[in-house]
């Protein structure tokens, strides 16, 4: 049991989202307390949110940009994994999207067939 500082209740402990900095290791307001705050303040978390990124953007880009090549083969397996199970949603999405915009359809068709340089290792083969 725990004293949540929100509401002043005593409640379970698995009425608080966990903390590994507090001591206790759960927050000091309750579920509910939290969701209720963040409800409330919705557009000022927003725009706090929105000015972080602005004022870190070259930062946050660069942490993405560094994870996402660290981590490319385990991300390309995670798409391949979700593209075979969800193939017959997307392929649903293509057609849709290519009857709709028959144009870019065929540019995209078009640029397809356009030669392209062969791989590295097969020039001159």
């Amino acid at each position: 049991m725990k004293r949540c500082t929100g509401c002043d209740r005593v409640l379970p402990v698995e009425q608080f989202h966990r903390n590994r900095w507090a001591k206790d290791g759960l927050t000091s307001w309750c579920k509910e307390c939290k969701r209720q705050y963040r409800e409330e303040h919705r557009e000022q978390i927003r725009a706090s949110k929105q000015r972080y990124y602005r004022a870190h953007r070259e930062r946050i880009l660069a942490k993405v940009q560094d994870y996402s090549q660290e981590h490319r083969p385990e991300r390309a397996a995670a798409a391949r994994r979700y593209y075979y199970r969800h193939r017959d949603e997307a392929n649903a999405r293509r057609r849709r999207y290519a009857g709709a915009h028959p144009e870019q359809e065929n540019a995209r068709k078009r640029a397809w067939r356009m030669p392209r340089p062969a791989p590295a290792g097969q020039q001159g083969e």
